[in-house]
């Protein structure tokens, strides 16, 4: 198999593809399906205790733990 076609079906290159195609919707759409799937893997963990979103004030205004942007579901994972 020709090393472009792998490239173009990895997801790097799936996700440039998208990106090129859709525009930014795709990317935030990603994004928001990957937090989702993400969460579920740490919900298998059998010690853990996943908490969806952490959410704190910083000079009054509401951030969101991961990145500092509104993004819709952040995730925290701890021991228990």
């Amino acid at each position: 198999m020709p090393a472009a076609v792998v490239a173009k079906a990895s997801p790097v290159g799936l996700y440039c593809t998208g990106l090129e195609g859709l525009g930014e919707a795709f990317a935030n759409d990603l994004g928001e399906l990957f937090e989702q799937y993400v969460g579920r893997q740490l919900r298998l963990l059998p010690d853990a205790s996943v908490h969806a979103e952490v959410v704190y004030t910083e000079r009054k205004t509401r951030r969101r733990a991961s990145t500092g942007s509104s993004s819709s579901t952040t995730w925290c994972c701890s021991s228990r």
